[in-house]
């Protein structure tokens, strides 16, 4: 007949069980809080990517087309309050023609957090508004007393990257040339 020990048993006691169950599900918790930490930083370098690159590139369509300008039609002024925007940054609007275009009047401004290029032609019922980047705070022109064919344009974003987090870019004394004749 065969008897068996408790001595020799090999198996698992339950206090052992819940232990690594414990220990298993702690690992886990970190391994989760570790990779969400590590989702939310890649997130917030796209992020930060995908706006630089934004700004730089309205930054650059502001400068070809103001480098279209005539120097003497420019006129850089800061928007009337309206009900959106009862307190509109100063400066932040520059109005101007090219010689290029015909006589189109051209607008580029600041509104509510958005820079709009405003393309009016001369012929009736010709105007496009083109939203040039999202998500500015801040948007500045100013011109050189010395050198009035000198145009600095002052960008600031401040961009959601999570609930959290704000991305903030600045791009200062971005200079243009006024070449129009």
């Amino acid at each position: 007949m065969l008897t068996f020990s408790k001595k020799h048993s090999r198996g698992f006691t339950l206090i052992e069980i819940l232990l690594a169950i414990t220990i298993m599900i702690g690992m886990i918790a970190m391994c989760v809080v570790l990779i969400n930490k590590a989702l939310r930083y890649f997130n917030g370098s796209r992020v930060r990517q995908q706006s630089s690159q934004q700004a730089r590139a309205a930054v650059v369509t502001m400068q070809r087309v103001l480098a279209d300008a005539i120097p003497y039609t420019v006129i850089i002024r800061t928007p009337a309050p309206s009900a959106q925007v009862p307190f509109p940054p100063p400066n932040s609007e520059v109005d101007f023609s090219t010689a290029t275009t015909g006589g189109a009047a051209y607008t580029i401004q600041w509104a509510t957090n958005t820079v709009h290029l405003i393309v009016n032609y001369p012929s009736p019922l010709n105007l496009t508004d083109t939203v040039l980047i999202k998500d500015v705070s801040q948007l500045s022109f100013t011109t050189d007393v010395r050198d009035p064919s000198l145009l600095e344009i002052n960008l600031r974003m401040d961009v959601p990257i999570d609930g959290q987090t704000t991305y903030t870019m600045l791009l200062n004394n971005q200079v243009t040339r006024l070449n129009g004749h």
